[in-house]
């Protein structure tokens, strides 16, 4: 526990995606569902209470909705006391930056990921997938400040205003002055 309440790294970044999946038993009731390994890194080991299941294998059903509420439960000591004993202390900036991590993810690899590796039929992996897009899209309205920045095409040059020197710029060509003032300098022809 004192290993955890330390805040290794990987502790705060992943606590986005811990919220987002519905990871109640992140933790673990000893404390043994997240390990520090030997580069000193947390990793959590046993994802059991994550998406529609809780830790012994029950469906969580309506529990598990669109709004992602474990922001919250998994730091309140009344709801989770193990969760709250290690992610209690995180900042507002840690929590927000481990939601940028849950929010640049493309909704089109959520739904491929689910539908490769989801439980369910083809069906239950949809709707699976659909309420992971659901929950991102709540995380999105609960910390605005984490949203990846839209990508801005840089403005186009206006041409009138360019820093051209003239005398580098190919002259004019007249097709009538071509070909010794005849004008045009041959005939296509089609075969």
């Amino acid at each position: 526990k004192s290993a955890l309440q330390a805040k290794p790294p990987g502790l705060a970044g992943g606590f986005g995606a811990d919220a987002w999946l519905a990871n109640w038993d992140v933790v673990g009731l000893g404390y043994d569902n997240m390990q520090v390994g030997p580069d000193g890194k947390v990793y959590r080991i046993d994802p059991g209470g994550a998406l529609i299941y809780r830790a012994q294998g029950g469906e969580k059903g309506a529990a598990f909705g669109d709004s992602v509420t474990e922001i919250s439960t998994l730091r309140d000591a009344a709801k989770n006391p193990q969760a709250a004993a290690i992610f209690a202390s995180l900042t507002p900036a840690e929590i927000e930056a481990s939601v940028a991590k849950v929010l640049a993810i493309p909704d089109a690899l959520i739904h491929s990921l689910v539908s490769k590796y989801g439980p369910g039929s083809a069906k239950e992996k949809a709707e699976l997938a659909s309420k992971l897009v659901a929950r991102k899209m709540d995380l999105a309205k609960q910390f605005p400040g984490a949203a990846p920045a839209v990508p801005v095409a840089p403005p186009k040059p206006d041409p009138t205003k360019l820093n051209v020197d003239p005398s580098m710029l190919p002259q004019k060509f007249s097709f009538l002055a071509a070909n010794g003032g005849k004008g045009q300098i041959g005939r296509a022809s089609c075969r």
